[in-house]
């Protein structure tokens, strides 16, 4: 109790206020202060709220000096496991309720018929994953097919443009564009498509992540070669958080769905060197996040130098068939993914080894001839693949032993 007699006493020499005075003001007779500052007796816990108003000393404080905190106690500490409880609480939330939505169907295309139908009740949803890969069975994406329950008189065009006003949002930050080519097996196209990415959602951390890999992992790519299911799958693998740049651009700029490329890409731009420089937040601690917009990637060569040093770069590398159909299928012209291949592939030839990295894709991977639906399983085993090629990497460079098994999907091959 010296240490009490010391501090609170210079306190309240400090303010003015003599023992008789703070008696008073804590509510005890004279003679129950005097033994408390005297180190007599322990003062009661009850009265230490009052004698930290009247000494102008922290709560914490007096019930350090007065016994009743352990010696190694520390605000800064307990806050910190304050916030980490919190944060496993979060994720026990969010692991259950993903859980939950999982065994229910309930991913983002349910979430996106259910405001479909919300709004407007008339239309008949079907709701169809698509497997995709040979060699590894994947769904990364769902079709959400649209019929009208009974004749409306409106055009395709018109009620198409009129999800796009009423939805376009919503649907925008879930990921969900129109589909315009035909789903294998379904006997009759529906009169409207969506699609919807399932595994590129932006997601938060899991509740045991593998902390011997960096802090930040991103993986860079030009349009529809598959970068951004690179870095769903890693990010599964070691129980990390996923940003899907694209989703999040929508969200935070309020773009509508059907927004174009261009403008998707400046808003992604944004973030994408926002995070980049500035990973430290917590919200991007334990985070494998995708960008593959030629629009977000031009200052690229002098961005990645500047990363932090956590920071690892994986960059998805294509042949130049698989150039020529990013740039067919995702409307891009095909000189700006060239340039912006190119780029990421210089940027991250100069980067450290234990900063960066190009896994390949190669186009005699995945083509063998015309066949589209063929190509789109190909692919998606190629990404399988390119992901565990990264991991394995990763494992190399920071001298790790190979997990027992991976998480999410990658651990089930």
């Amino acid at each position: 109790m010296s240490e009490w007699v010391t501090v609170v006493g210079a306190a309240l020499r400090e303010r003015r206020v003599s023992n008789n005075a703070a008696a008073q003001m804590v509510g005890v007779s004279p003679a129950t202060f005097a033994a408390w500052m005297s180190g007599a007796t322990r003062p009661n816990v009850e009265a230490l709220p009052a004698i930290a108003k009247v000494s102008g000393l922290a709560l914490w404080r007096l019930h350090e000096l007065a016994g009743y905190l352990p010696e190694n106690y520390s605000p800064a500490v307990m806050a910190t496991q304050a916030i980490e409880s919190q944060q496993r609480l979060y994720a026990d939330v969010r692991r259950w309720s993903e859980q939950a939505l999982t065994a229910s169907g309930l991913g983002a295309a349910a979430r996106a018929a259910g405001l479909i139908l919300q709004r407007d009740p008339g239309w008949q949803v079907t709701i169809r994953p698509e497997l995709r890969g040979i060699e590894h069975a994947l769904a990364p994406h769902t079709v959400i097919g649209l019929e009208r329950s009974r004749p409306s008189g409106e055009s395709l065009l018109a009620l198409r443009q009129k999800i796009e006003n009423d939805l376009g949002a919503a649907l925008a930050a879930l990921g969900v564009i129109w589909r315009h080519h035909d789903v294998p097996g379904w006997r009759e196209r529906p009169a409207l498509l969506l699609e919807v990415p399932e595994d590129e959602q932006t997601r938060g951390r899991g509740l045991a992540p593998m902390t011997d890999f960096p802090n930040t992992i991103v993986t860079l790519g030009i349009p529809w070669t598959h970068a951004e299911l690179v870095g769903s799958l890693i990010a599964d693998a070691i129980d990390y958080g996923y940003r899907n740049m694209k989703t999040d651009a929508c969200a935070e700029a309020g773009l509508l769905m059907g927004a174009d490329q261009e403008t998707v890409g400046r808003a992604a731009a944004q973030i994408f060197t926002a995070s980049l420089l500035h990973p430290r937040s917590r919200l991007l601690d334990r985070m494998v996040w995708s960008c593959a917009f030629p629009d977000a990637l031009t200052d690229v060569p002098q961005l990645l130098p500047r990363a932090d040093h956590e920071t690892f770069v994986i960059y998805v590398r294509v042949g130049p068939q698989l150039v020529q159909r990013s740039a067919e299928v995702s409307g891009y012209d095909p000189d700006k993914c060239l340039l912006t291949a190119k780029k990421l592939e210089s940027a991250c030839e100069e980067l450290p080894t234990q900063r960066g990295m190009i896994v390949d894709i190669s186009d005699a991977r995945v083509f063998s001839d015309n066949d589209f639906e063929l190509f789109q399983h190909r692919m998606t085993d190629a990404a399988v693949d390119a992901a565990l090629t990264c991991l394995r990497h990763l494992l190399q460079i920071r001298n790790l032993p190979e997990p027992r098994k991976w998480h999410g999907y990658l651990g089930r091959i």
